[in-house]
């Protein structure tokens, strides 16, 4: 087979679906594994060449999770010949690739010598084309039929290895589950007892049901379930239950009585085993109430939108309708089962289906539309409608909400349709908000209805004050209103202020004031007019946001810990290269690799014992640091005293990874050449920090240089290293004799969160 061949063309309809099926097994930037180095040794070797390579693709790069031969790294997915391989159904194999026009100007052709490629799809359990195995070599080649098959075969195991580890995560999350699960059930009932079969008398009963309805052992134990159930519907069923062979779990909700005569809501479930009913309830009458509240309120919200005199409609973002109310039915004369999931220009004069479009367009992409259209009547003639548009965001999902308002009369009410359209914008855009006014010459305050129902007060009954209003406040808000209105009163600006009010019924909630003051000719404050919104649910909503960073701290803190020993594994694993060489300039090499992982291990130790991922104390670390290396050095070291002096420096982990890596090489490089015909000498590690700015200073009284090196020019490794990771800080390096070698760098401190990603220099 001499010949270029590539297969049917396969072109990705949805790449949105692509990356979903790609992302799913978790693999981007994950470490090698022996499973998939083992795939592509044997892809080289069954082809004959000298690399072979697995690769994955995202949005806009090419990441490498295996190789053999040639070491990869990621590049522009752009750049890539497995760019093309994806867009082919199976697979893709160029004899001479810097022969074909589509891939000779690519830069791994050019520039890495790459010439004979052979490539196979590796597809999700979808068929969803997400990456790559190939084989490459640098002279021009052609595979057997056999080689190709045999090829695609360890394709389809590496698809087999990524379904695998899919399920294992599932298998591993399950096993935690179960772990738990026993806790949980310690705290899933408040009710816990056993019944006899036949009577359904309580047997036993624990102490968190006494205390929860108020009645003693005694007047429980060997009494009937049932004298302390509301519900004789509830009773009867069970009891049903208990004499019938029905299923062996039995559950429902009813409510019990308490001795003091209080009904609470409790979800039961019963089950049957050694011939014990085994009863457990919890107490779920704040849910209950909850839905109470949620159902209330939804119907209210339903009966304002089927109410409305306009139009009201909810659409996807190709127009498709899902919601509408009572005036789209009767204007258009469809049913309901018509209208839904009908597109929304089907609803328009024909004439202005575009416009249509357009609007749809406007909404979902700027967020916000106006115009008008023709709507199709059933009784008259196409009625022209002003349709306002505005985004909906419900969870992932994009929506376009219209309110339609017949503007047939326009002429004659154009001041009421504009009146409408400014309490309408208004609406939209403070929702849940009231206004009020106060005169401050006269004191008078003015609320606007949505203020009153806010603060829940009569506006009959109450005329409300600033004296009053601070009355429904706690002592410390009382004093923050007190200031800002001395403030205003002194000619000083308004400031928007967050309060707590103590609503008449005893409830509380957190409102938002914000405020503008308009000022007379001679520039003395005369009148305050703000708004006060309801951020009641904004702040549980904070509280929530408080506790889920709680609980990522928490798995970052597991991340760390298992970075800590990949790494630890990465040690020894040079460890073992150490012992199997007798070259020493390989030794040298695999001595200072370990000691830079043991670096970055040290690190993620610092990280996991700490749990505070913004702030390394850096002294601290570079101590434990110093200690690591001169036990590692040992006698070597000779009489060499190493001093710290450090400041209080913390960072985070972006810049604490390169700038401990950069301090390992500059002690590294003291220990072994600063004192070369000496028994004593002494090192100086010292961390400032000043006004957001730290300084590292490493400097010895050794030899020094004979020349002061160049970072950006010298071939050496170690400088090389040094200058690269300066380069990630954006600090200055200086290089000095004095008295010895000085290497100093000073790199301003970020206080942001963060990962640590590609902290090492390519």
């Amino acid at each position: 087979m001499n010949k270029n061949r590539v297969d049917s063309d396969h072109t990705e309809n949805n790449e949105d679906e692509r990356l979903q099926e790609l992302f799913r097994y978790n693999i981007l930037d994950t470490p090698n594994e022996p499973s998939f180095d083992h795939i592509t040794k044997l892809a080289a070797y069954l082809c004959g060449v000298e690399n072979a390579r697995i690769h994955f693709l995202d949005q806009d790069r090419q990441w490498v999770k295996s190789f053999y031969g040639k070491k990869g790294s990621e590049k522009p997915r752009s750049d890539s010949v497995c760019n093309i391989t994806i867009q082919n159904e199976r697979r893709l194999v160029v004899s001479n690739l810097k022969k074909d026009p589509r891939f000779n100007s690519l830069k791994e052709v050019k520039h890495e010598s790459v010439c004979f490629y052979a490539g196979v799809v590796l597809k999700s359990s979808k068929g969803a084309h997400i990456g790559t195995l190939c084989v490459f070599s640098k002279d021009p080649k052609t595979l057997s039929e056999e080689q190709i098959e045999a090829l695609e075969i360890l394709a389809r195991e590496v698809e087999t290895h990524l379904e695998l580890r899919v399920k294992q995560k599932k298998l591993e999350e399950q096993n935690r589950e179960m772990k738990t699960s026993s806790y949980f059930l310690a705290n899933s009932a408040d009710i816990r007892c056993i019944l006899s079969p036949d009577t359904l008398n309580i047997q036993d009963v624990n102490d968190e049901a006494l205390e929860l309805l108020g009645y003693s052992r005694d007047e429980m134990v060997d009494s009937p379930i049932s004298i302390f159930i509301q519900q004789d519907e509830f009773t009867g069923r069970l009891q049903t239950w208990a004499a019938g062979s029905c299923p062996s779990t039995f559950s429902a909700e009813t409510i019990f009585r308490t001795k003091d005569h209080r009904l609470l809501w409790i979800l039961v479930t019963v089950s049957e085993k050694n011939n014990s009913f085994y009863f457990t309830g919890k107490n779920v009458s704040a849910r209950k109430e909850t839905e109470k509240k949620y159902l209330r309120q939804t119907r209210f919200t339903e009966d304002i939108i089927q109410n409305l005199p306009g139009i009201f409609l909810l659409m996807d973002k190709s127009g498709l309708i899902k919601k509408w109310n009572q005036t789209l039915v009767h204007l258009t004369g469809h049913s309901p089962a018509e209208i839904e999931n009908t597109s929304f220009k089907e609803i328009i004069d024909p004439a202005e289906r575009r416009k249509a479009d357009a609007a749809i367009h406007d909404t979902i992409q700027k967020g916000y539309a106006r115009t008008t259209l023709n709507v199709i009547s059933a009784q008259s003639d196409p009625t022209p409608t002003l349709f306002i548009g505005f985004r909906h965001q419900d969870h992932q999902k994009t929506y376009a909400v219209g309110i339609g308002i017949d503007v047939s009369k326009e002429k004659k009410a154009r001041d009421q349709l504009e009146r409408k359209e400014l309490e309408l914008e208004k609406a939209q855009r403070i929702g849940k908000m009231g206004s009020w006014t106060w005169n401050i010459q006269d004191n008078r305050l003015h609320w606007s209805d949505e203020v009153y129902d806010l603060l829940g007060l009569d506006p009959e009954t109450y005329q409300p004050t600033i004296e009053k209003f601070r009355n429904m406040l706690p002592h410390d808000d009382r004093k923050k209103v007190l200031a800002l209105v001395k403030q205003i009163k002194n000619g000083g600006q308004w400031q928007d202020i967050e309060l707590k009010v103590n609503k008449p019924d005893g409830s509380d909630i957190f409102i938002r004031e914000k405020g503008e003051i308009t000022f007379n000719e001679q520039n003395n404050p005369v009148k305050v007019s703000g708004t006060i919104q309801d951020i009641t649910e904004q702040k549980e909503n904070e509280k929530k946001l408080k506790n889920a960073i709680k609980e990522k701290d928490l798995l970052l803190s597991e991340v760390h810990h298992r970075v800590k020993n990949n790494l630890a594994i990465i040690h020894g694993l040079l460890q073992l290269e150490m012992f199997n060489t007798d070259d020493e300039q390989l030794k040298n090499i695999l001595y200072q690799s370990q000691m830079r992982i043991h670096s970055m291990a040290l690190i993620h130790e610092t990280l996991y014992s700490s749990g505070d991922f913004a702030n390394i104390k850096f002294g601290a670390y570079i101590d434990e640091l110093i200690t690591l290396l001169i036990d590692t050095y040992g006698n070597e070291t000779k009489e060499i005293s190493v001093n710290l002096e450090a400041d209080d420096v913390k960072l985070n982990i972006n810049q604490a990874i390169p700038c401990a890596l950069m301090v390992n090489e500059l002690l590294t490089n003291s220990l072994k050449h600063a004192f070369p015909e000496q028994d004593t000498g002494t090192i100086t590690v010292k961390i400032i920090e000043e006004k957001q700015n730290v300084t590292v200073n490493v400097s010895d009284n050794g030899i020094g240089f004979e020349k002061i090196p160049d970072p950006e020019t010298s071939n050496t490794l170690g400088l090389t290293l040094i200058n690269k990771l300066n380069a990630q800080l954006n600090g200055n390096l200086t290089i000095a004799n004095d008295d010895g070698a000085s290497f100093e760098v000073t790199f301003r401190k970020k206080d942001g969160r963060g990962s640590s990603a590609n902290y090492i220099p390519d």
